[in-house]
C-alpha cells in the first residue's frame, strides 16, 4: 500500500524506534549491518495455502512456482521503438556487449537473450545488483545507464510491457492512463504513438492521484521522451473528472490503460519485503477501489475503444472478480476481448471463473459487519454468467513459465454506449477555494504577440509553423519576465484550455524556447535542445551545417567553450547573428549552440553528447567510465554534506533542548534518574486520581500534586519502557517500546479495551489485540480510545454515543447490559484497505478548540523544538497547522465547521472581556500564527465576517504588550513564505470586502500603537509637496529643505522603489533620469538639468555653448548637493533605502536608463483600461504596502511594522 512506516514514525509522532547514528561517509552504522535481501525468509504459509487451492495451474507445476518465486528478479530492458537509432543501439549492444559476454567464461554472468513476444527487449537472468557491480558488466552497465538517462533504452519489468502491446494506440487516438506513475507504461505509450510520425495528433493523458508521484513520471517520461502531445493531471482515477472536449462536450477516448493499485503478490521476486506481511485480506481491501477506477475508466471509452484493466497480483479477487463484476454493470455494452492470440509468442494462462472462496460460500454468509469488505462481487459469477463473459479470455502470467513476475491482464471493449448500472454519476469539479498552492496557469501566445514577432524575425520561423500553440506557465499575457515557451499539439491545447480550471493539469508539451539573461541586441529567447528537432524544418536562419568533424571537436571537448578558430566552420558560424545556433552535420542530429564573438558553447547534456558520439562511431567506454566516477564522488560528497549537517543540527538541538526542558512540567512524563549503574528511566504522573488514571494503585488521593512515580508501568533493562502516552478524562493509555499498549482508569464505556464495562482499575494492564498486531500510536478521547497498527489498521473501542468510533449506532449503553464488542479493541471497518498513519481524539470530536491553550497545542512538534519559544522559534509545525485546515475547508461540512469554530472563538479569544494585555507567556501567542489558516478568513468574506473574525483578530494584536508584540514580530520575520503569504492573504481577504463599499473610508479610524492609521486624502497632498514637482516637467525631484524629520521619509521611498524592482512591480514614480543616475553613481549631466527643468534648460542656452570646465560644477551643484547639502542628504537618504533592498552587484550592471525602465516600465500605456481599473488612491497605497515583501532583507523591523500596521488599517474600515 505504499507508505513506509520506518520512515515516517518520528513525523507522523509514532512509536520511534531507535536508529544508528550516520556515520562520516552519510551512512548510518545500522545500514552496514542491515539485513540483505537473500537473507529474507522467503516463506509465507498463508500465501502458499491461499494459492495452493485457487488450481491457478496443473498441480504437478506447484514446485516450480514456488522455486521460482524464491529467486531474484531478472534484468530486462527494451530499446525504444520509435527511435531513428533504434538498430544502431540494437547492433551495439549485440556486438560489443552480448557476444564478449557469451563468450566470457565466468559462471555468474549470463547473456541477455530477446524476449520472444517483444522486438527489440531483452532479459538477462542476472539481477540489477549483479549487473550493476560485475566488473565484466561494466561497460553494459554504463551504456544502459546513460541512453536510459536519454529514454532510448528502458529498463522495464517485462510483463509490465504487456498492457500498452494489448493496446496499440495510433498515432491519432485519445489516450488515457489512468494510474500512470512511475511512468514506464506511460512511455511505452508515446514511442508507440510515433512509430509512424514524428508529430502525432492524438493525445495521451497521463493521470496520478499523488502529486509527488505526478513528478516522477514527469522526470522519468516527459523530460526523457520529448513529446508535444502527452499532458500529466493529478486527479483521483475513481473519480475522475468530466473532461471537456470540443464544443464542450465531455472527452471519450480511444484507449484507456487501467494499472491499478493492488497488493503487490506478483512482485515478491522484485520485492522480497512483502513476504513478510502478505496476507488474504490485502486483495478484499483493495477490491472496491479497484472497482471504482474500472467503472470510471470504462465510462470514459468511446464506442469501439479498447480499455486493459491489469494488476501485478494473481489473486483472482483483483483480477477476475472486478472484470466480473464490470461487464455484469455493463449490460451488454462491454466485451471481453481474448488477448492471447494478439501475443502469440507470450505464455500465459487462461482467466479462471471458479476461484476459490474458502470462509464463506455465498454473500449471503457474511456477516454485516464484514459486508463492506466481503463484497458479493468478491464472489465467482454463477456457471450461466461465466459462458457469457468469457473470463478464459484474460490472461494471466506466472513467474515459472517465463521467468517473469506474476500479472494479469484484461483486453475489453465497448460495443455500445451506456452508463454501468450502479455506478456513480461524477459531473464536473466542484469549484474549489482558492488555496495557497496551485497549478500554474498555462497562456498561449496570440497573433499580436511581441515576443513572437522577435523570436520569428532572428530566426527566420517560416509562416506555416503553429507558434499559436507556444505557451508559458505565466498568468499575464505577453509577459515580458517570461522564462520559458513550451510547444504543443493541437489537441494538447484544446484540453489544455478547455480544462484548466477544473483539472489540475501538472505538466504538458515540451519546451521549446528558454529566455537568455545575457544582453545581446536581437530576441532573448534561445532554442531549446528539447524541442530542435520538432523546429529546426520550420527554421531559415540561425543555422549551420557543418562537416562530421567539426561536430565531433565540438562534442568531445571538456571545455564549456569551443574557439572558433579551431573549427572549419568558422566563417559560416560568424555570418550568423551572435546568439543561439542551430549545428548540425546530421538533420536528425542538431545541436543548439550559443555562439560568441570567439566561442561557440552547446547545449547538450553529456548523456545526449556521449549518446551522438557513439552513433558517430567513437567508443565512449572512457568517457562513460568518467561520468560515472563523478557520479559516484557527487554521490559520496552528498553524503558527507548529508552527515556534517545532521551532527550540527544534533548537536543544536540537543544544546537548546535541554536549556527548556528543565523549565517544562507536564501531566505524565518519562524521567531518568542515575542510580549508580547509569540512567534509568522512570514513569512519573500527577493530577486527578479519583479514577485511578494515574496508575498509582491505590486511591490515595483524589489528586496528585506533586509528580510521583508510577510503579506498575511496563519496564525494561533501563527502566520505564514507555514510548508514548495518551490521556482520557478518566481514563489513560500507555505505549510500549514493545508495541504493547497499557490501559488504566474509568471503565464505565470499555474504553481500557478489557472486554467489559464496569468500574475502572487502579493498576495497570496491558490490553490483547486480535492478531497480535503491534501498536505504533495510541489516542484518547474523553471516553474512547483509538490505537493505530503498523500494518496501518486502526482500532477504535469504548463510547460509540456521538458516532466517534466510525461504527454503526447502537442502543445506549444503559439499555444493553450484554457483552458488546466495543468495549474490545476492533478493527474500524470503514477504513479497511486503507492506510492510517496518524490518528487523535477529541472529547467528543465536536469540540476541539475550546480553548487557547488546545488550539496551541494541537500542532506541536513532535521532538525537542515543541519545547523552544524564545527568540525567532516558535514550536509550532505549521505545515501540519495548514494540512489540518485545507482539509477541512475542503470537507463537504467546510459551513458547518466554520460556525463552530467562530462560535467557540467567541467564547475564548474574541470574548468581550478578554484582555490580550493580560497575556504573559509567549507560547500563547502561538493562537495567532494558527488561526490565519482557517478556512474562514478567506470564504465567503462579508461585512459580517469581518466584523466577528478578522476585526476581534486585529484588535487583539494591537493590544498586546510591547514585549510580547515584539516576539511576534521576531516569528513573522522567520516565517516560510507560504505561511506568511497567508497571513497576508487573510489580511487582504478583509480589504477587497471593504473596497467595495468606498463610502465609509471618509469615516474610518484605527488607533494602533499610539498613531491614528486612517490614510487620508489631505495626507498625501502634503506628503506629494515634500518633494518638489517641476511645474514644466511634472517630475519629482528632492525639496532640498532643510527639514531633518524628513530624511526618513526619504528613505522609506527609497525602500518602496527597491521594493518594487524585487517583487517585479511596475510602479509610474515621476522620477527623472538623473535620480537613476545617482543610484548607479554616476554624475548627472547638463541634459538631466533640462530634462528635469525645461525653463531653467532654456535660460541658461548660453552656458550650453560655454567651452569651460566649471559649468559641470554648476550642475552637480544643482542636482546633486543642493543650498547648504540638503539634496544631497536626501538624496543619499532615498539610496541607501533603495540598496538596503537591492544591495547586489547585479544592479551595477544596468545603464541608468534601464534601470529606470525596469522600475516604471515602458511609457505605451493604455491609460483608457487602467481608468477602469484603478481604485480610490489611499488603497492604491495599501496594497503597495502589501507587495510580497522579503521580510528577512532587513537587518530592523521598520518594514515589518510598515506591513501589519497597514494590514490592521485596512481591516478596520468598518461600514
Amino acid at each position: 500500500m505504499g507508505r513506509n512506516f520506518q520512515k515516517k514514525r518520528k513525523r507522523l509522532g509514532m512509536k520511534p524506534k531507535p536508529q544508528a547514528p550516520l556515520g562520516p561517509d552519510g551512512k548510518r552504522d545500522d545500514w552496514r549491518n542491515h539485513k540483505p535481501y537473500k537473507d529474507i525468509v522467503k516463506e509465507n504459509e498463508k500465501y502458499w495455502t491461499f494459492y495452493k487451492a485457487q488450481n491457478l495451474f496443473p498441480e504437478d507445476e506447484w514446485d516450480a512456482f514456488c522455486t521460482a518465486l524464491r529467486t531474484d528478479l531478472p534484468v530486462s530492458f527494451r530499446v525504444q521503438g520509435c527511435h531513428r537509432d533504434r538498430d544502431r543501439l540494437m547492433h551495439e549492444l549485440e556486438t560489443r556487449f552480448f557476444i564478449p559476454i557469451a563468450q566470457s567464461k565466468e559462471a555468474d554472468v549470463d547473456e541477455p537473450k530477446p524476449i520472444a513476444w517483444y522486438p527489440g527487449a531483452y532479459q538477462t537472468k542476472m539481477t540489477r545488483t549483479s549487473v550493476r557491480s560485475h566488473p565484466i558488466l561494466a561497460h553494459l552497465h554504463n551504456f544502459l545507464v546513460t541512453e536510459a538517462e536519454l529514454g532510448h533504452i528502458s529498463r522495464q519489468e517485462a510483463v509490465s510491457m504487456i498492457p500498452p502491446l494489448l493496446l496499440n494506440p495510433n498515432e491519432d487516438h485519445l489516450v488515457l492512463d489512468m494510474c500512470a506513475a512511475p511512468g514506464s507504461k506511460t512511455a511505452q505509450l508515446i514511442e508507440m504513438m510515433h512509430e509512424n510520425t514524428s508529430s502525432p495528433s492524438g493525445m495521451l493523458i497521463a493521470n496520478d492521484v499523488d502529486k509527488k508521484r505526478c513528478y516522477m513520471l514527469i522526470h522519468q517520461t516527459l523530460k526523457r521522451f520529448h513529446t508535444a502531445n502527452c499532458v500529466v493531471i493529478c486527479e483521483d482515477a475513481a473519480r475522475m473528472p468530466v473532461l471537456k472536449g470540443k464544443d464542450d462536450v465531455p472527452l471519450k477516448f480511444d484507449r484507456v490503460l487501467c494499472d491499478v493499485i493492488c497488493s503487490g503478490d506478483g512482485t515478491l521476486r522484485k520485492n522480497p519485503e512483502i513476504w513478510a506481511k502478505w496476507t488474504p485480506q490485502d486483495g478484499l481491501g483493495l477490491h472496491r477501489m479497484q472497482l471504482s477506477i474500472a467503472r470510471r475508466g470504462a465510462l470514459l471509452l468511446k464506442t469501439g475503444g479498447r480499455m486493459v484493466y491489469s494488476t501485478c497480483s494473481m489473486n483472482p479477487i483483483e483480477d477476475e472478480a472486478v472484470v466480473a463484476q464490470l461487464i455484469r454493470e455493463s449490460e451488454g455494452s462491454l466485451r471481453l476481448v481474448d488477448a492471447h492470440p494478439l501475443l502469440p509468442n507470450l505464455i500465459a494462462l487462461r482467466g479462471v471463473f471458479d476461484k476459490e472462496m474458502k470462509l464463506y460460500e455465498k454473500p449471503s454468509d457474511v456477516p454485516e459487519p464484514l459486508q463492506k469488505i466481503i463484497c458479493s462481487t468478491c464472489f465467482p459469477p454463477s456457471q450461466e454468467e461465466a459462458e457469457n463473459m468469457h473470463l478464459n479470455y484474460c490472461m494471466r502470467i506466472v513467474p515459472h513459465h517465463q521467468d517473469t513476475g506474476g500479472f494479469f491482464v484484461a483486453l475489453l471493449e465497448k460495443v455500445e454506449e451506456k452508463t454501468l448500472n450502479g455506478a456513480a454519476v461524477v459531473g464536473a469539479p466542484a469549484y474549489k477555494k482558492q488555496k495557497m498552492f496551485k497549478d500554474e496557469p498555462f497562456t498561449f501566445l496570440k497573433k499580436d504577440d511581441d515576443r513572437w514577432k522577435d523570436i520569428r524575425n532572428h530566426y527566420g520561423v517560416k509562416e506555416d509553423f503553429e507558434y499559436e500553440n507556444l505557451f508559458s506557465r505565466r498568468l499575464a499575457e505577453n509577459d515580458a519576465n517570461c522564462r520559458q515557451l513550451f510547444f504543443a499539439n493541437s489537441a494538447v491545447k484544446d484540453f489544455v484550455l478547455r480544462n484548466m480550471t477544473s483539472v489540475s493539469i501538472q505538466n504538458a508539451g515540451m519546451k521549446m524556447f528558454s529566455r537568455n539573461e545575457q544582453k545581446v541586441e536581437s530576441t532573448r529567447f534561445r532554442l531549446s535542445q528539447e524541442g530542435i528537432r520538432h523546429l529546426l524544418p520550420y527554421l531559415e536562419k540561425q543555422v549551420v551545417q557543418i562537416d562530421e568533424e567539426d561536430m565531433m571537436k565540438i562534442l568531445k571537448t571538456e571545455e564549456t567553450m569551443i574557439p572558433l578558430e579551431s573549427l572549419s566552420c568558422k566563417d559560416a558560424v560568424r555570418a550568423q547573428d551572435a546568439g543561439s545556433v542551430v549545428l548540425y552535420s546530421d538533420k536528425a542530429s542538431p545541436v543548439c549552440t550559443w555562439v560568441g564573438f570567439h566561442t561557440v558553447a552547446p547545449y547538450v547534456s553529456k548523456e545526449e553528447r556521449v549518446h551522438m558520439l557513439r552513433m558517430m562511431g567513437v567508443d565512449c567506454s572512457e568517457i562513460e567510465q568518467m561520468m560515472k566516477s563523478k557520479r559516484k564522488q557527487k554521490a559520496a560528497a552528498d553524503r558527507q554534506a548529508a552527515w556534517e549537517a545532521a551532527e550540527a543540527e544534533k548537536t543544536a538541538q540537543s544544546e537548546s533542548a535541554q536549556e527548556h526542558l528543565d523549565e517544562k512540567t507536564s501531566s505524565l512524563s518519562v524521567e531518568e534518574t542515575e542510580n549508580g549503574k547509569g540512567m534509568r528511566r522512570e514513569l512519573l504522573g500527577c493530577g486527578l486520581s479519583e479514577d485511578g488514571q494515574l496508575g498509582l494503585g491505590s486511591r490515595s488521593a483524589p489528586c496528585v500534586r506533586l509528580p510521583e512515580q508510577i510503579v506498575g508501568a511496563p519496564l525494561s533493562s533501563n527502566g520505564t519502557s514507555v514510548t508514548s502516552i495518551a490521556c482520557g478524562e478518566k481514563h489513560t493509555l500507555i505505549l510500549a517500546d514493545d508495541g504493547k499498549m497499557w490501559s488504566v482508569g474509568g471503565n464505565e464505556d470499555g474504553q481500557l479495551g478489557r472486554g467489559s464495562r464496569g468500574p475502572g482499575s487502579f493498576t495497570i494492564y496491558p490490553v490483547s489485540f486480535s492478531g497480535g498486531v503491534e501498536i505504533i500510536q495510541v489516542a484518547a478521547g474523553r471516553s474512547h480510545s483509538l490505537a493505530v497498527a503498523d500494518d496501518g489498521r486502526l482500532f477504535a473501542w469504548g463510547s460509540n454515543e456521538h458516532g466517534q468510533l466510525a461504527m454503526p449506532a447502537q442502543v445506549s449503553w444503559q439499555d444493553t447490559p450484554r457483552f458488546d464488542k466495543h468495549t474490545n479493541p476492533s478493527a474500524v471497518t470503514e477504513l479497511m484497505g486503507s492506510t492510517v498513519t496518524r490518528v487523535a481524539c477529541g472529547r467528543l470530536l465536536e469540540s476541539v478548540l475550546s480553548s487557547l491553550s488546545c488550539i496551541c497545542g494541537s500542532f506541536l512538534y513532535d521532538d525537542e523544538r515543541r519545547f523552544l519559544h524564545e527568540g525567532r522559534v516558535f514550536g509550532v509545525n505549521l505545515d501540519d497547522v495548514m494540512d489540518t485546515f485545507v482539509a477541512i475547508g475542503e470537507s463537504s461540512d467546510a459551513a458547518q465547521y466554520s460556525d463552530l469554530i467562530m462560535e467557540v472563538l467567541r467564547l475564548s479569544l474574541f470574548v468581550e472581556d478578554f484582555d490580550p494585555s493580560t497575556i504573559t507567556s509567549v507560547e500563547t501567542l502561538r493562537v495567532y500564527l494558527i488561526l490565519v489558516w482557517f478556512h474562514g478568513f478567506t470564504t465567503n468574506v462579508g461585512r459580517e465576517t469581518v466584523s466577528k473574525l478578522h476585526l476581534p483578530f486585529a484588535e487583539s494584536i494591537s493590544r498586546l504588550r510591547p514585549a510580547l508584540r515584539n516576539s511576534l514580530e521576531k516569528w513573522w520575520v522567520v516565517l516560510p513564505v507560504r505561511h506568511f503569504n497567508r497571513f497576508v492573504t487573510t489580511m487582504m481577504s478583509a480589504v477587497r470586502c471593504l473596497v467595495k463599499d468606498k463610502t465609509s473610508l471618509s469615516q474610518a479610524r484605527l488607533n494602533l500603537f499610539g498613531f491614528d492609521l486612517f490614510i487620508e486624502q489631505p495626507f498625501f497632498d502634503i506628503t506629494v509637496r515634500r518633494l518638489h514637482i517641476d511645474p514644466d516637467s511634472h517630475l519629482v525631484w528632492f525639496s532640498g529643505y532643510d527639514v531633518v524629520e524628513d530624511i526618513n521619509y526619504y528613505k522609506m521611498v527609497g525602500i518602496l522603489s527597491g521594493l518594487a524592482v524585487y517583487n517585479s512591480v511596475l510602479v509610474d514614480f515621476p522620477f527623472p533620469l538623473a535620480l537613476y543616475k545617482i543610484l548607479l553613481d554616476q554624475e548627472p549631466t547638463l541634459e538631466d538639468l533640462t530634462e528635469l527643468s525645461p525653463v531653467e534648460g532654456k535660460s541658461l542656452q548660453e552656458l550650453l555653448d560655454y567651452q569651460g570646465d566649471d559649468f559641470e560644477l554648476y550642475v552637480k551643484h544643482r542636482l546633486c548637493t543642493g543650498r547648504g547639502g540638503e539634496v544631497k542628504r536626501q538624496s543619499e537618504a532615498f539610496r541607501d533605502g533603495f540598496k538596503q533592498v537591492l544591495n547586489s552587484r547585479i544592479v551595477a550592471f544596468f545603464q541608468p536608463r534601464e534601470l529606470m525602465e525596469l522600475v516604471m516600465g515602458n511609457e505605451n500605456y493604455d491609460w483608457s483600461e487602467l481608468r477602469k481599473k484603478e481604485q480610490n488612491i489611499s488603497m492604491k497605497v495599501i496594497r503597495l504596502l502589501f507587495s510580497r515583501c522579503q521580510y528577512e532583507l532587513f537587518g530592523n523591523h521598520t518594514c515589518i511594522a510598515y506591513g501589519y500596521i497597514a494590514s490592521f488599517a485596512a481591516l478596520t474600515f468598518m461600514v
